[in-house]
């Protein structure tokens, strides 16, 4: 049921504005009612007539319909006791809104609706079914803009298919998507930031090595295990020291991530390093630490984002 909802919101935050321009009346209307104006967080503006306003649901009437939004994409609602004609798009105003459309995110309209329907697998639990969709978006990518339209796509996104967008854009086109994907390294949902953290290891840039660290002192422990993994894959002994930090977490599976980091770290086609216990591990260290150019010290190192940005953001987006 919940991914039902979260599946329902992704897809009314990225058409919203698309529906508004077929669902109202493009003639003016002379109803003597109240206008009342919605101030969206994207910055855009909605007149009409609020018949509902609660935790959960704002409902506003624009001439002869109605549209139903999430109270938390409200910014803020403003009454007025303007009498007259409750909306002003015209013909030629609502032309324009979806000229902009195509313009932004590079589909027209139908292209729009295609590319929609082939993301919606991407909530499956099922990895094949998933894997299928992934593989139908960049089929269709050689074709039109989807990489565009995802990417102006995936910001109003939540749950289980923004890792998945994550990882399609990267599938489509590498170089274009890195910057994208490291902003969701310091997102608020710890499954972004881990799927980002893996993504970015992917790249096997020594550039990126910092920001994999960071991960490893997450206040989230899903993004510390992906961090040990992912700075295991980028084959960086230098941070031996976070991963040695790392095993005296209490959860068991940070210190099992950190372990299996560390055996992949130091062992070699000839040589198995497999140790278990800290104390074992600190000894080993002891006896290489020489060897290793700059290790990364786990004091030096800060969460990708902080407590306090983390509960900010946290409640500017509770729904």
């Amino acid at each position: 049921m919940r991914r039902r909802v979260e599946r329902k919101r992704c897809h009314a935050r990225a058409i919203l504005l698309e529906n508004l321009a077929v669902i109202l009346p493009v003639v003016l209307l002379a109803a003597q009612v109240s206008a009342d104006t919605l101030y969206l967080k994207d910055g855009s503006t909605i007149e009409g007539t609020v018949t509902r306003n609660d935790a959960e649901t704002v409902v506003i009437e624009i001439g002869n319909g109605q549209t139903t939004l999430s109270a938390a994409d409200v910014a803020r609602i403003e009454r007025n006791d303007k009498k007259g004609q409750t909306m002003t798009l015209t013909i030629l105003r609502a032309k324009q809104h979806q000229d902009g459309l195509d313009q932004r995110t590079g589909l027209t309209a139908e292209q729009r609706d295609a590319v929609r329907a082939a993301v919606e697998p991407l909530w499956s639990p099922d990895e094949a079914e998933r894997a299928k969709a992934r593989k139908k978006l960049l089929a269709m990518s050689k074709e039109m803009a989807v990489f565009k339209y995802l990417e102006s796509y995936l910001p109003y996104t939540k749950g289980l298919v923004t890792p998945e967008i994550m990882r399609t854009l990267v599938d489509m086109d590498p170089a274009k998507a890195k910057d994208t994907v490291l902003t969701f390294t310091q997102n608020s949902d710890p499954a972004n930031r881990a799927k980002a953290l893996e993504l970015i290891a992917s790249y096997k840039s020594g550039e990126d090595l910092e920001t994999l660290a960071r991960g490893l002192v997450d206040v989230d422990n899903t993004v510390r295990i992906a961090a040990a993994h992912a700075v295991a894959a980028l084959s960086a002994k230098s941070a031996t020291p976070a991963l040695l930090e790392a095993l005296k977490s209490a959860d068991p599976k940070v210190q099992n991530a950190s372990r299996d980091a560390l055996r992949q770290l130091w062992s070699t086609s000839s040589a198995t390093v497999n140790l278990s216990t800290p104390e074992e591990w600190n000894a080993f260290w002891k006896s290489k630490a020489r060897e290793v150019k700059d290790p990364i010290s786990p004091s030096a190192l800060t969460p990708l984002i902080s407590a306090e940005e983390l509960a900010e953001a946290t409640s500017s987006h509770d729904e």
